[in-house]
């Protein structure tokens, strides 16, 4: 399975994350990580929530 990440500027860009919080239905906030899948987010968290074994966990569920 191929996976893609994207790194968001926001200071540059705020106009596209203020659309994705919208496309999404979840509140901006930075740092943050949101997968994506079949143009539904699975996963989202922020923070100090951010972890890399609930994000690998999330991808392979």
């Amino acid at each position: 399975m191929t996976y893609l990440s994207y790194y968001l500027d926001l200071l540059n860009h705020r106009n596209i994350s203020d659309q994705i919080a919208l496309d999404f239905g979840i509140p901006h906030q930075s740092p943050q990580v949101l997968l994506i899948k079949n143009g539904k987010c699975i996963y989202h968290q922020s923070h100090s929530g951010i972890s890399a074994d609930k994000i690998l966990e999330a991808l392979t569920k």
